[in-house]
């Protein structure tokens, strides 16, 4: 049975630093939320409060019905993974698995049943006499997932636990990871810094800044509709305008920038949930680099939200080419062009913000 987590205006300070700041977040049981943000956002200190390892200043934990941020660590049924895996160096992989289960002095027989599920769902089993010495840093992880759900806890916690491996096998092990949530459906809460780690493996995000969380919902509401400027950077958007809705023709805003002078046109039927708008609000329009089209300068293009543009740096990544350009009032464009692209620096071109690509934010004043 999985358990719902509650955390109701929790703050944490040390002495007069907020690490936390009146956070609240409604966890359903069996889902995989995870806390996004750039270091020192507080995602970690929180962790550490719903672990148990850090009083918390104000507010409360629940798991389900109970309080759980009254009660000491060892009576939580939480399960943890570490970003450094936390591995007893002198005991084997089965002995690693076996550890929690021996302190709640459960038969042999049970434990060693316990261990050889927890050990299959990794895909550990034919290396469970192995010391941690002996494994690469994927099985050490695969070991560490193993421990924190052979005890069947009500909570799963996880620190970062794949930021120490390379590129490929982080990719192998976020499809690993999802397996295993669906395999024994326990609530997780999952701390990183990674937006793509969030988007694929979540049900639901919290994007925290400065203690604060900025925005909670699905993967699909954050990317698609950033609740602020900070969460829709973060998540990978750039190009943002200032500005002021001055018409609505059915779907299509047209917003005036402030800065720059320009007129944006804004197709927002794609955006998720049902948002209102009205003339003389006050939005920020931005697009992420690879929604961006870009063109030779040679001929003028026609339409809505196109820009001249001087190139200005290049960089070739494999899969793409990332361009940093500049229009002639000085608004700064970042694209990205699929594959191999040769516009060089100070080459005249121009930009397109597609109208079913751009997204639109409200602002308050102030």
């Amino acid at each position: 049975m999985s358990t719902s987590v509650k955390i109701e205006n929790v703050t944490k300070r040390f002495g007069n630093f907020v690490a936390n700041d009146h956070v609240n977040l409604n966890i359903e049981a069996g889902d995989f939320v995870s806390l996004l943000g750039p270091s020192g956002c507080g995602k970690t200190t929180l962790l550490s409060m719903i672990l148990g390892v850090q009083d918390i200043t104000e507010g409360k934990i629940y798991f389900d019905d109970t309080l759980v941020s009254e009660i000491p660590i060892h009576k939580r049924d939480v399960g943890m993974v570490f970003q450094n895996y936390a591995l007893f160096p002198h005991m084997t992989v089965e002995d690693n698995v076996a550890f929690g289960l021996k302190m709640r002095k459960l038969p042999k027989e049970q434990i060693t049943s316990m261990v050889t599920e927890a050990l299959e769902m990794v895909h550990m089993q034919d290396l469970r006499k192995r010391f941690p010495r002996e494994l690469s840093g994927g099985q050490q992880q695969r070991v560490a997932f193993a421990r924190a759900i052979v005890v069947k806890p009500r909570v799963l916690l996880l620190d970062e636990p794949l930021s120490n491996l390379d590129a490929k096998l982080r990719e192998e092990m976020r499809f690993e990871l999802k397996k295993l949530h669906k395999m024994v459906g326990i609530t997780t809460i999952y701390v990183t810094h990674d937006q793509i780690e969030a988007l694929s493996l979540s049900t639901k995000i919290a994007v925290m800044n400065k203690g604060v969380v900025q925005q909670y919902g699905t993967p699909l509401e954050i990317f698609l509709t950033p609740g602020n400027p900070f969460v829709a950077e973060f998540v990978g958007y750039a190009n943002f305008l200032k500005g002021k809705i001055i018409d609505i023709r059915d779907q299509i805003l047209v917003i005036k920038d402030e800065k720059y002078g320009y007129t944006i046109e804004a197709d927002v039927s794609h955006m998720a949930g049902n948002q209102t708008w009205q003339v003389g609000e006050n939005v920020m329009s931005t697009i992420k680099p690879e929604n961006i089209v870009l063109m030779p300068g040679d001929v003028t293009p026609a339409g809505a939200n196109v820009f001249e543009v001087m190139i200005g740096l290049n960089d070739y990544t494999g899969n793409a080419t990332r361009y940093e350009m500049e229009t002639k009032e000085k608004f700064e464009i970042k694209a990205s062009v699929s594959g191999y692209s040769d516009y060089a620096t100070g080459t005249k071109a121009y930009v397109h913000f597609p109208k079913d690509k751009l997204t639109i934010i409200k602002i308050s004043e102030g």
